[in-house]
């Protein structure tokens, strides 16, 4: 393959244009994501076109041509009119009809990102080409055509499927260099077998060398141990992901571009590792006052990626970097941070409490109280004093989650009673926006991304909401009715460009640009999914089974039993819980056993909780040290019950424990050397 890389940015007397969108995989233009019911070459028709490097020698008046692309057809239909999808993000360079011939609507692509080859080589730009459009706008607006300079997204509808002299059918060219051609005919005239495979990639090969599941991605987070200088600045990256293989990570200081070569004058390098994610504490030293720019490099298999943090190190601002909350999509309940050594330190914030407090990264708290007789619920802000310096009412009657928003500017309120959601601005807690989406129950539960997108399940439905607006991302809801929702929480796997869901009778997988099913699986033994955890699922059923299993599928590429029955006294019944933690190691918690398993299926240690005790539901947390946090019910027959939270470390020995005299909500905030739940009285603090 020649690697060498033509700079100029013009096509079809097009002037230049700046790039830089990240492209974070490739999947099919038809058929998305996968091309399912298409199918690339000859068919039944010979004239359905060519596969990539067939000789052709009919269609072009220069001579014989070796094609330099795919002919993507339906299989078994007519496929005119046929939506054509972007193939990855990128920004279009052209978009239009150059000839009013045969070739009809052109788009042209650039793609950035880092990009494996059949060959093994990685190249940082390519160009995809679709041929052939009928249209070249989104039906949803088919006024607004593309045209050069827009910004389209992996799995958006460019245009529709036209024809080349009455054969229909979408041409689709990967090339690896951009030519400086007239005419798209021309091309490829007069290249022989060997010049055209210089200039262009075999489109499918290289979109299965190339899909999301393979991205890589890096967060990098910062804490100042002062904001007066000299000061000390401790580092997590977290990687995140499913390329595979040992980590390295490379740390400057004060490294302000946007590049991913390695220089000279790096400050911290960790080579080929497995930890992840990567602490460490007091890496960078600033000596004076200014804004320094923190920057990891990461490499991993092929891929390179990298993230930066602004820090300013001035003694007059009252900004710190609390870096409490991480939302975490996947439900790993893993912290970057780590959380406090014992239970040295306890607040109590008093009044009645519903579903997880948030912590913002100023270290304010923002907590929801419960139903009350006298009134409805309220919000609540609380200063790091435990003082609550400002309270509002809320319309939701049974509030049961609060989220951050990404941008930490918003908070969003869930309601799983009535299938409610609010939005209110931080920090003065103004009310944004209110929707409602179904009537009384108690089967919703919600996931919000990094992009801002919010996913909810009522007991009928499943939505799928942009934060800012609450605008709806899906032509119409995906309805479940009459099978309900058993208190699913959405697992978006933006990678795979699905959302999973299960109701009472099946798992099914929704696509996520538009919400409409696309396939579905028996639900056995009332199978929970908890979390995502190195690409995969994991899962616990009622046989007191532990699985991993494939997210496209949920085939299990494991099972093992959980085991609290070989713990002392009788087998009781308690909720699943479930985390991953800093050595891949799979926390799970059932009944009167907190146990550890490799991400091979073997049990690498178990705790047993006393005979009268049972794990709470859905209450895990791990920090950077591995160790985990838990909340254990006691079973006594008290009314109301009573219960503890445990810390274990990483190998399973108990290292505190914090009696509390009610049973606290099932989630744990978890962040630098601090401890956040709810009870049902009050909020507290472990510090």
């Amino acid at each position: 393959m020649n690697s060498a890389r033509v700079l100029a940015c013009f096509f079809l007397f097009v002037p230049c244009i700046a790039r830089g969108i990240e492209t974070k995989g490739f999947d099919f233009p038809l058929g998305k994501p996968n091309g399912i019911g298409y199918a690339a070459g000859i068919l039944d028709n010979p004239d359905d076109g060519n596969g990539f490097l067939e000789k052709d020698s009919a269609s072009y008046k220069c001579g014989t041509v070796f094609h330099p692309g795919e002919d993507w057809n339906a299989i078994t239909r007519n496929d005119d009119g046929d939506s054509v999808y972007a193939a990855a993000d990128g920004i279009i360079e052209y978009a239009g009809d150059p000839h009013s011939g045969g070739w009809r609507n052109i788009i042209l692509i650039h793609h950035s990102g880092n990009f494996l080859l059949p060959n093994g080589e990685i190249i940082n730009e390519v160009w995809t080409q679709y041929g052939h459009l009928a249209s070249i706008s989104n039906k949803s607006n088919s006024d607004q055509k593309w045209k050069l300079g827009d910004i389209v997204k992996r799995g958006e509808e460019i245009g529709t499927v036209g024809d080349f002299y009455g054969a229909y059918h979408l041409h689709f060219e990967v090339r690896s260099i951009h030519p400086e051609r007239q005419a798209p005919q021309n091309f490829v005239c007069g290249f022989s077998k060997k010049q055209t495979e210089d200039f262009y990639l075999p489109p499918s090969e290289f979109i299965n060398l190339n899909r999301p599941s393979r991205w890589l991605n890096v967060n990098l987070v910062s804490t100042s141990s002062s904001p007066t200088p000299p000061t000390t600045v401790s580092l997590a990256a977290h990687v995140s992901g499913l390329e595979q293989g040992p980590i390295t990570y490379t740390v400057y200081c004060n490294r302000p571009d946007d590049g991913t070569n390695i220089t000279d004058g790096y400050d911290r390098q960790v080579r080929e590792t497995n930890e992840n994610p990567l602490f460490l504490s007091d890496v960078c030293r600033y000596d004076s006052v200014g804004t320094y720019t923190a920057k990891v490099i990461v490499e991993r298999g092929s891929m390179v990626v990298t993230d930066k943090k602004v820090i300013t190190i001035d003694p007059s601002s009252t900004e710190v970097v609390w870096p409490m909350y991480h939302h975490d999509a996947d439900r790993t309940a893993h912290s970057l941070f780590r959380g406090p050594a014992n239970p040295a330190h306890i607040t109590t914030i008093p009044g009645t409490s519903s579903g997880c407090p948030v912590i913002d990264r100023n270290g304010t708290i923002y907590s929801l109280t419960g139903y009350t007789s006298t009134g409805g619920t309220s919000l609540r802000k609380i200063n790091q004093q435990g003082s609550v310096v400002q309270q509002i009412p809320t319309p939701l009657t049974r509030p049961i989650e609060a989220i951050l928003s990404p941008t930490e500017d918003r908070v969003y309120l869930f309601d799983n009673y009535y299938d409610a959601l609010v939005s209110y601005a931080l920090p003065t807690l103004t009310f944004n926006w209110a929707r409602a989406f179904g009537t009384s129950n108690l089967g919703g539960r919600a996931t919000l991304t990094e992009e801002d997108q919010i996913y909810l399940t009522t007991d009928e439905n499943v939505l799928s909401r942009n934060g800012i607006d609450v605008s709806s991302r899906w032509p119409e809801p995906f309805q479940i009715f009459p099978w309900h929702v058993d208190y699913s929480t959405p697992m978006v796997m933006k990678d795979l460009g699905t959302v999973l869901v299960w109701d009472l009778e099946r798992f099914r997988w929704l696509d996520d640009t538009t919400g409409q099913q696309i396939r579905t699986l028996t639900r056995n033994a009332y199978t929970q999914v908890h979390m995502r955890f190195g690409g995969f699922l994991y899962t616990t059923d009622t046989n007191g089974v532990v699985a991993k299993r494939d997210p496209a599928t949920l085939f299990s590429e494991w099972t093992a039993p959980i085991g609290d029955s070989a713990c002392p006294g009788a087998t009781v019944t308690g909720g699943y819980a479930m985390a991953g933690n800093i050595n891949n190691q799979i926390i799970v918690g059932a009944g009167r056993a907190i146990s550890a398993f490799s991400t091979a299926g073997d049990l690498q240690w178990r705790y047993c909780l006393g005979t009268n005790e049972a794990v709470e539901y859905g209450t895990f947390a791990t920090d950077i040290d591995g160790s985990i946090y838990g909340i254990v019910r006691t079973l006594d027959g008290i009314i109301p019950p009573r219960g503890r939270v445990v810390s274990l470390d990483s190998q399973g020995n108990l290292r505190w424990d914090y009696p509390t005299e009610l049973v606290p909500d099932d989630c744990l905030v978890l962040g630098k050397d601090e401890l956040y739940f709810s009870r049902l009285d009050a909020v507290i603090r472990i510090r």
